[in-house]
């Protein structure tokens, strides 16, 4: 009889000792907390901007400034941004993309904490900016077709020209023109350069096309540098190279590229480039010879014939 008692003491000091520990189990939480978001040791005090090339369309301070004005922001309205834990790093790298659409990549990182060396640790809160600037690869232009009236000059606007030779019906006007990049996409705005040395890319496609905005797959921009490259080899015995700048993206089985002699050439960017500049060097050495100056185009587009005029 007398030890029936003694399982309720027992539950009497589990229940003593799960309060205990659950009191200080809490306190912990809330002085982790607190040390998390309001105390001023995780304050992030440097902001650093690395990039590998010299910035050409930013500052280092205009990106400062756009993390510090994020940093100050807080969660409904008390919580503060601005220590390594609760730094708003998707909302810096989106304010800077939309302020810099030069920008092509940024990535932000918090300082690595070592332990072993708190009081450097505390002193050197950072986040760290990593930005990647594009490069242009040339210049993309948006065209519309205009249908000519009749007896109407050809040269009737400088903002215009022949969409191809022997088709003066129609012309094309150009609308507007940016840098693009090795992505196809486009970031600035820019004046038409007419110039060997510049790529240039024409395409009637994407008429509502804005900044940021991928205009021309990447698959066709390395079809087109690669082309660009190429027929620069090609030589014969009446052509001492082939220079090719111009391009008209038609679509995805048509491109068009306009010589440095005024004769166009057609690809198809589905198939071989290798082939296909191996059939217009053909056609150059042993059919066409010394008429290419008057020529108007070579169509490559199906694979394993050739046709010119």
């Amino acid at each position: 009889m007398s030890n029936i008692f003694f399982p309720k003491r027992k539950k009497k000091r589990l229940s003593f000792k799960i309060i205990i520990f659950g009191g200080l189990f809490f306190c912990f939480l809330a002085a982790l907390v607190y040390f998390s978001i309001w105390s001023s040791i995780l304050r992030i005090n440097e902001i650093e901007i690395k990039s590998e090339k010299e910035p050409v369309y930013y500052k280092n301070s205009e990106i400062i400034k756009i993390a510090e004005e994020k940093l100050k922001n807080k969660f409904f309205g008390i919580i503060p941004q601005n220590t390594i834990i609760l730094a708003p790093v998707n909302e810096i790298k989106n304010a800077v993309l939309d302020i810099f659409p030069e920008i092509g990549q940024i990535n932000i990182y918090r300082n690595s904490p070592d332990f072993f060396n708190l009081s450097e640790f505390f002193s050197n809160i950072r986040l760290t900016i990593n930005i990647e600037e594009r490069e242009s690869i040339g210049i993309w232009c948006k065209f519309e077709e205009i249908e000519l009236n009749e007896g109407s000059p050809q040269n009737s606007s400088s903002s215009k020209e022949l969409l191809f030779e022997g088709l003066p019906s129609k012309e094309r006007k150009i609308n507007e023109c940016f840098q693009i990049d090795k992505d196809g996409v486009i970031y600035r705005k820019s004046l038409l350069v007419k110039s060997n040395s510049v790529l240039n890319i024409y395409s009637s496609r994407n008429q509502l096309a804005e900044i940021r905005d991928s205009v021309v797959p990447f698959k066709i921009i390395n079809f087109i540098l690669e082309v660009k490259e190429k027929v620069k080899k090609i030589k014969t015995d009446n052509i001492s190279s082939v220079l090719i700048s111009n391009f008209d993206f038609i679509s995805i089985e048509d491109l068009r590229g306009t010589t440095s002699l005024g004769w166009q050439v057609y690809f198809n960017p589905a198939d071989s480039i290798d082939s296909q500049i191996r059939s217009l060097e053909t056609v150059l050495s042993e059919q066409i010879k010394q008429d290419h100056k008057f020529l108007e185009y070579i169509d490559l587009r199906i694979e394993g014939r050739v046709y010119y005029k």
